[in-house]
């Protein structure tokens, strides 16, 4: 968990989207599913921060708090958390 953090912080895509598949899903914090959230500026990494945040404790919170906000990538973001869990 502590390299995906690391790769994360690099702000490189290709980085974050490896952090995303090693990154352990019983770690995430609030904190960090919202700095991640935050950082998104592709599809790409998108898909892999719903896979990774779907899979954590916080998934079903941070699903409804991301759907409800103005920022197109957040709520997206959200909306297909919702469609993963859904799916589980």
């Amino acid at each position: 968990h502590a390299l995906a953090l690391q790769l994360w912080d690099t702000g490189n895509a290709d980085a974050r989207n490896l952090a995303g598949m090693i990154a352990d899903p019983s770690k995430a914090t609030a904190a960090q599913l919202d700095a991640w959230m935050g950082d998104l500026e592709n599809g790409f990494v998108l898909w892999t921060l719903v896979k990774f945040a779907s899979a954590s404790a916080l998934a079903n919170v941070k699903a409804k708090e991301w759907i409800k906000s103005d920022s197109e990538w957040i709520a997206a973001t959200g909306w297909m958390m919702i469609a993963t869990l859904a799916q589980s």
